[in-house]
């Protein structure tokens, strides 16, 4: 279910279930939101490292980055400190105008593969942590 309540007022109507995943979310999840899954949350974000917060491809073009990496991270109370789930990295793209860096729409639209596959191999670890307590159910052959 895709929910957007920046404000987080009707608490009620957030399913309880496995997992928030948040692709780049401009609001801060609240504590009492993620713990209504038992996965808690995955966060999507570019230059998560270097550049937590808001504008992270802006602040990574105006530092002259010649690399880009898009990561999913644990989602914990502080906004953007969790844990490093899965990481992908490739090459800063080029504008298509030479005379200019690219623009912070041209990155996003370039590194989308990045976090097709940041997803996916998140996505894997959560499956994998669902398989394993399935054989680990007592009388389960």
């Amino acid at each position: 279910k895709v929910i957007v309540d920046p404000k987080w007022q009707d608490l009620a109507s957030y399913p309880e279930g496995h997992l928030c995943l948040s692709i780049h979310g401009m609001f801060r999840v609240p504590t009492r939101v993620l713990e209504r899954f038992r996965y808690g949350g995955i966060n999507v974000h570019p230059f998560y490292t270097k550049y937590p917060g808001r504008d992270p491809v802006g602040r990574a073009l105006k530092a002259g980055e010649k690399a880009v990496d898009v990561t999913a991270h644990t989602m914990e109370a502080v906004l953007d400190r969790g844990e490093v789930v899965a990481m992908a990295a490739g090459v800063m793209p080029r504008s298509p105008d030479p005379s200019r860096p690219p623009s912070v729409e041209e990155v996003y639209n370039a590194i989308l593969p990045l976090y097709v596959e940041v997803v996916t191999m998140a996505l894997g670890m959560i499956a994998e942590r669902i398989a394993q307590e399935v054989r680990n159910v007592p009388g389960r052959v």
